[in-house]
């Protein structure tokens, strides 16, 4: 077939037909993406047309109405169908599609940076806080021996504690920071959402309107 997918389901008119009591009219679609698009990246990808029994990959299964990217190797299984489907294919090609999409690549390393540097802010305010907790004891110590420990005193006073000093403007930037990766972070998955929920919708709309005119053909 010169389609970009492929049908699976019990219909007649689908491209694979499949047999099995479990599996719906129309069960589900395998697709293959040539570009990348809609912040997925190109290959393959599967697409459960919202069964009743559903779609399994690697013994998963998918969420209804969600593209799911399948690889080579990938074990796709359709509703409780014993009858398993493997995919197969050149794991060069593949290997290329992946190396081009380099934008979950640069947001990864972002994340990585942030994490880092949230992580250094908070071990520092966490050594600040025990040093602050370790003077008070020292005071309550003072002001309960009864002036019966004055070598004790001047050797805790001889040995000033030190703490990371951690600057009200790195933690605003900390937080200015981690604000803006949320806000970008929620504005791609909601534009995401909103593109695959229009491309579904498309392909849903051609789905049906071969199915029909095929009916009307035969």
């Amino acid at each position: 077939s010169s389609r970009p997918y492929a049908v699976f389901g019990r219909s007649p008119d689908s491209d694979v037909v499949l047999e099995h009591p479990t599996i719906s009219r129309y069960h589900a679609i395998v697709q293959y993406k040539s570009e990348f698009e809609h912040g997925q990246p190109a290959g393959l990808y599967v697409y459960d047309c919202g069964s009743t029994h559903g779609t399994f990959v690697n013994k998963k299964r998918l969420e209804p109405k969600t593209y799911v990217r399948i690889k080579i190797g990938f074990i796709i299984k359709f509703g409780q169908s014993t009858r398993l489907y493997l995919v197969q294919g050149d794991t060069s090609a593949e290997a290329e599609s992946i190396d081009t999409s380099v934008g979950d690549d640069l947001t990864h390393e972002k994340m990585k940076q942030f994490h880092a540097k949230r992580a250094k802010v908070l071990a520092a305010v966490r050594a600040k806080r025990e040093s602050a907790a370790n003077e008070a004891n020292i005071d309550d110590n003072i002001e309960m021996d009864w002036g019966m420990g004055s070598e004790t005193d001047e050797s805790a006073a001889a040995a000033p504690t030190t703490a990371p000093v951690v600057s009200k403007e790195s933690i605003q930037e900390i937080e200015a920071f981690q604000r803006e990766e949320e806000n970008k972070k929620r504005a791609a998955i909601d534009d995401l959402k909103n593109r695959l929920e229009y491309q579904q919708a498309q392909n849903d709309k051609n789905i049906l309107k071969e199915i029909m005119s095929r009916n009307s053909q035969s």
